[in-house]
């Protein structure tokens, strides 16, 4: 079984507007990992799951410490990290004939 390589480009050309259903399939097929690691596709998968150089311990005790975090750590968290006057709000989209929010 090898490595994923997460440098490999993906190999999906631009969607033709006219025809997306077939752009989409042919992406999915592209980046479709089954049939990759043969008869270990499920344990090959697998290492799509964990991040680099960790292993399911690894997953498992940090889910145990995402769960563990209240509400409150969390509000304390966004409040330190996260300033609203960086926002940017973007609107985009043919507006031609309809009432603008103010």
């Amino acid at each position: 079984m090898r490595a994923h390589d997460h440098n490999e480009p993906a190999a999906v050309d631009l969607v033709d507007p006219a025809r997306p259903e077939q752009a989409i399939a042919a992406a999915a097929a592209a980046c479709s990992n089954w049939g990759r690691w043969g008869s270990d596709d499920a344990r090959g998968t697998l290492n799509f799951l964990t991040e680099i150089g960790k292993g399911w311990p690894y997953e498992m005790a940090q889910e145990d410490r995402l769960n563990a975090v209240t509400l409150e750590q969390v509000n304390a968290a966004w409040r330190k990290y996260v300033k609203p006057d960086g926002f940017v709000i973007s609107t985009a989209g043919d507006f031609k004939g309809k009432e603008q929010a103010k």
